[in-house]
């Protein structure tokens, strides 16, 4: 998903948390099913102990709890100010570039809270055979994502990513106009974007997780874990800040741009989903 849709259905998406819907019971279930979803990605990793499984439910069901109560409020509060920004006309480029960052930082915060993060007791218990069997996993990861990559070859990656747009904000109950839809293909000629380049920092990244957990039962293996997951999110902007920045500028425009040309009858499609979304979100926040 584009920055572009990912902007304007981050209350949707719960900023990387449920599915692209606008259906109150969607968004419900998805957010219900997080806690599951979570805990079956962990697992999936190696072959934990029952001991092991059960302290990983328990730190999965705690995250859920958290996020539950104390980020859900603050999207919800993001989406009113956003409301009160898209119906007054106050967006502008570097509030859309700040609303950016906000919602990056929201899922920065939700990563560095997350069961693995804060599992640094857990993961020093790990056996050497379950280190070996989480980077069989990653490597596996890798080759999925390359087939994919593979498969994706010829097939006109902006063009595509247009589609998937226009369907996302479809989905969204706005139906993108053709002057809308050529304000982001434009912009999407702008990237500079390469995926692969992306797979080998991770791939990268990857090692120097298993060399961190081979050192686990060294003294420092807590600080050095917790300064390598910090950068997980920011590795573009640590390897290619320019890049980075060129990016972020050139979605902050097609963003405002689209926004600004939205007609009356999209703008209050727009505000009554925000809204709607915004009370689903308190009431699953207070549940």
């Amino acid at each position: 998903m584009s920055k572009l849709s990912r902007f304007l259905i981050v209350v949707i998406i719960a900023l990387g948390v449920v599915g692209c819907s606008t259906n109150s019971l969607v968004i419900q279930y998805f957010y219900g099913r997080m806690d599951n979803n979570l805990n079956n990605r962990i697992l999936a990793m190696a072959d934990f102990s029952e001991h092991q499984k059960e302290e990983i439910r328990k730190a999965v069901d705690e995250y859920a709890a958290w996020h539950r109560h104390n980020e859900l409020p603050r999207y919800a509060e993001f989406i009113e100010e956003l409301q009160v920004k898209v119906e007054l006309g106050l967006l502008n480029y570097d509030v859309v570039l700040q609303d950016m960052e906000t919602i990056r930082n929201f899922a920065k915060t939700g990563f560095l809270k997350s069961p693995f993060v804060q599992s640094t007791t857990f993961l020093k218990s790990l056996e050497d055979r379950q280190v070996v069997q989480v980077a069989e996993h990653f490597s596996r990861q890798d080759e999925e994502f390359l087939e994919w990559m593979e498969k994706r070859k010829g097939e006109g990656g902006n063009e595509k990513r247009l589609k998937s747009i226009v369907k996302n904000t479809r989905r969204f109950g706005i139906t993108l106009n053709d002057e809308q839809k050529h304000i982001i293909s434009q912009g999407l000629t702008q990237y500079d974007n390469d995926p692969m380049e992306r797979h080998l920092l991770w791939n990268r990244w990857e090692k120097q997780l298993i060399e961190i957990l081979e050192d686990r039962k060294q003294p420092e293996f807590d600080v050095k874990l917790t300064q390598h997951l910090r950068i997980y999110q920011d590795q573009m902007r640590i390897h290619n800040p320019q890049r980075d920045l060129h990016n972020r500028k050139v979605s902050a425009q097609m963003i405002l741009d689209v926004v600004q040309n939205l007609d009356p009858q999209q703008k209050q499609v727009l505000l009554s989903q925000l809204e709607q979304t915004k009370k689903i979100l308190l009431r699953i926040s207070s549940s």
